[in-house]
């Protein structure tokens, strides 16, 4: 650096502030330091006692690109600070090349915004459905298209509810939903007569669990079946009624027949219950209420489900 001032005092290249007083120059450029600013400023080196510079030699970087290096020549070369055609030629390639780029990315945003407008069109179009029900409701929708309801006053008020038109579009092969509240058509192939069917009961047959013998014995021994009775409960007689009387009665009506008669013990009713045995052929003569006097009640009687009082003998 050499010492002097400009007239135009510029301002320190480090501190910024002028006027410099003893200031001192870059032998390379016109920069402007003070004495004291030089020693700090970090690029400046000093040539000798009163000589500093601060400018580095640039040093490019390599690159595979010839016309870059040929700008940098250029730059390099050019003392005089005029334009050279080397850095107009380098400047109008680089145009070249970013207006290529910007047009292959023009043309990549347009193949964009085609493809969204196509896809939103894809969304936007309505589906088509199908119009066919899986179920007709003709008759609650006939019905519902005139409801009403009514008040106490007994004034009839319009449904707040909007009821939804009947659909007169339906496939005919779905079958119809039928209204379980209205008359239903049943289908008979059979033609209608006037004569009436006896319906029998389909409850599925049992096979009994015991049989009767219907044998003739064999030889001596001595096995033979008890008579076969009908077992009749006799109830809602008078207070003073015996087992004498209940088989009195019976043979006066009946001839040449045995009976067997007990009195029943009960508790909820004073009017005395007899058990009676009858010969099993006299079940329609019994069974007829003319048989029996009024007011008495007959039944079947039921047998108690025998009950185990005392334990078997250990065997």
């Amino acid at each position: 650096m050499a010492g002097g001032i400009s007239n135009e005092n510029p301002p320190c290249k480090r501190c910024k502030k002028s006027p410099l007083i003893n200031a001192i120059k870059c032998i390379k450029c016109d920069n402007i330091f003070h004495e004291s600013c030089a020693k700090l400023y970090v690029n400046a080196k000093s040539v000798n006692k009163s000589a500093y510079s601060c400018c580095e030699e640039l040093s490019h970087p390599k690159s595979d690109d010839d016309n870059l290096d040929i700008f940098w020549d250029a730059t390099d070369d050019n003392n005089e600070k005029v334009l050279d055609s080397r850095i107009f030629k380098y400047i109008l390639r680089q145009k070249d090349e970013l207006i290529t780029a910007l047009r292959e990315k023009n043309l990549l945003l347009e193949e964009q915004l085609l493809l969204i407008k196509s896809i939103g069109k894809d969304k936007n179009q309505p589906k088509k459905q199908n119009h066919t029900p899986d179920i007709r409701a003709d008759d609650k929708q006939e019905k519902r298209e005139e409801a009403a309801t009514q008040t106490r006053n007994g004034k009839k008020v319009e449904n707040a509810i909007p009821i939804q038109p009947k659909r007169k579009e339906g496939n005919p092969e779905v079958a119809p939903n039928r209204n379980q509240n209205g008359d239903q058509t049943l289908k008979n192939d059979k033609p209608l007569t006037d004569n009436w069917t006896e319906i029998k009961s389909k409850r599925k047959s049992r096979n009994s669990v015991g049989i009767t013998g219907k044998g003739t014995g064999k030889g001596d021994i001595q096995l033979k079946g008890a008579e076969k009775k009908l077992w009749i409960c006799l109830s809602r007689t008078a207070e003073n009624t015996s087992t004498e009387d209940v088989l009195e009665y019976l043979k006066s009506t009946t001839s040449d027949h045995d009976f067997v008669c007990e009195k029943l013990q009960t508790t909820r009713s004073k009017f005395p219950a007899f058990k009676i045995g009858a010969p099993w052929q006299l079940k329609e003569v019994l069974g007829n209420e003319n048989f029996w006097p009024e007011n008495v009640r007959v039944s079947r009687y039921n047998f108690p489900f025998p009950r185990i009082t005392k334990k078997p003998p250990a065997t």
